[in-house]
């Protein structure tokens, strides 16, 4: 039995491209060398009716709002992504990739800013992070009312380029992260408050499933951390299911509330163990469930920056979830706040994070994965976006395009299940 309150039937997830494939092609035929440049098509989401009558607040979310529905659709937006460029995606070379990098993962935490939420990182050609977060502006742009998205997609192009050709060189805060981080107090009671009402209590079976596995977790922590963590910090204060997010809603994750260094509440860690997710629907990367927890952590680590001490897989062991599906654990933020699609009044503003954003890719992309021969992966990286910026450009906008129409025909069948 899952813990969270999930939809009681699968859901199935599939880009419908009526005459679109590979290339251009229909589906299954022989791709061609040519990127796909017809506008028509949709990624839709295909629900079961009782799935939505048993989940209808969080189904009408998706219905209200085209970037929640972006937002939850990522893997056939990016397989459609891999169809999109044919036979050339696979003469580009691999990257790092975020693998679901949109306006939204732009997050603003106490210890920096930048691009969060690696559930969907793995390795695989840049266009898959390109195209999804130059389609995040479009559809951002109107939200905010901003029109033309042309000058955002400018920004964040030119922040990914000047990143690839001086990595070393800092990016300007943006205005609104600026803003954010001032508004940021002193509540740490106020955060385990709000942590604690989170937790959904889970049976008896679960909830000990859930405690063997921290103690894995944990024992593999003390056994390689760098940062003194050691069994004293690891007492279990509390444990819970998570029932939080949209791209993640059917990803299985648990909270666990641990002493921390010392017996005082107040310096008490707080720890989500989450199911890794299955990415073998995306045609043109280097991942899939057998990969387990590791391709998250490197995402994180090579294109998130600094190192979460507490990131770490959770060791396979013990009977039920946790023998079969692989789960990775991370710490939460006391502050941490992502923009808002919709937010942004200006701009200018939305186009700072565009650039910022184009820049924490630009170097991230590179970063380790052709080690020593990272200036050379960053040149044909360089090269490679010079070829391609127009089909790039050309892709963006077709896929928001066809989200927005998967989106209206989602919204037709969930108004007709209700």
């Amino acid at each position: 039995m899952r813990a969270t309150a999930s939809l009681p039937a699968l859901i199935a997830i599939t880009a419908l491209t009526g005459s679109l494939g590979c290339g251009g092609t229909q589906p299954g035929a022989e791709a061609t060398d040519a990127p796909n440049t017809t506008p028509a098509g949709a990624i839709v989401v295909e629900v079961d009716p009782a799935s939505v009558r048993a989940a209808p607040a969080f189904f009408e979310a998706l219905r209200d709002d085209p970037f929640r529905y972006y937002r939850f659709v990522n893997v056939p937006f990016s397989d459609e992504t891999c169809r999109w460029f044919g036979e050339s995606v696979t003469t580009m070379p691999n990257v790092n990739l975020h693998g679901d990098a949109h306006i939204e993962q732009y997050a603003i935490t106490s210890e920096g800013r930048g691009l969060a939420d690696f559930d969907d990182s793995s390795t695989g050609p840049a266009v898959i992070d390109l195209v999804r977060f130059g389609t995040s502006l479009r559809l951002a742009a109107d939200a905010s009312g901003l029109g033309d998205a042309t000058p955002l997609i400018d920004a964040f192009l030119r922040g990914y380029r000047d990143a690839m050709e001086s990595p070393d060189d800092e990016v300007a805060e943006p205005s609104i992260s600026a803003e954010i981080r001032a508004g940021f107090g002193d509540d740490r009671a106020g955060f385990l408050e709000m942590t604690d009402g989170l937790m959904i209590p889970l049976d008896a079976d679960t909830e000990a499933e859930v405690r063997e596995a921290f103690g894995r977790y944990a024992a593999r922590l003390v056994e390689t951390s760098d940062a003194g963590i050691n069994e004293a910090h690891l007492v279990i204060r509390a444990v819970g299911g998570l029932d939080i997010g949209i791209g993640s809603r059917l990803d299985e994750k648990f909270l666990v509330r641990i002493e921390g260094p010392t017996s005082d509440p107040m310096d008490d860690v707080v720890i989500e163990l989450k199911e890794v997710r299955d990415l073998s629907g995306i045609s043109c990367i280097e991942a899939g469930r057998g990969g387990g927890a590791f391709r998250v952590l490197i995402g994180q680590a090579r294109i998130g920056g600094g190192i979460d001490p507490w990131l770490a897989p959770i060791p396979a062991g013990g009977e039920g979830r946790f023998a079969t599906t692989p789960f990775w654990a991370r710490a939460w933020y006391d502050h941490y706040r992502e923009v808002d699609a919709g937010g942004f009044d200006e701009t200018a503003d939305l186009a700072e994070v565009a650039y910022d954003v184009g820049a924490q890719l630009g170097r991230g992309h590179v970063v380790q994965i052709a080690s020593p021969l990272d200036a050379q992966l960053r040149a044909e990286q360089l090269a490679l976006l010079d070829e391609i910026e127009p089909d790039l450009r050309a892709a963006i906008d077709a896929m928001a395009e066809r989200t927005l129409e998967g989106w209206r025909r989602f919204g037709a069948e969930v108004d007709a299940a209700l």
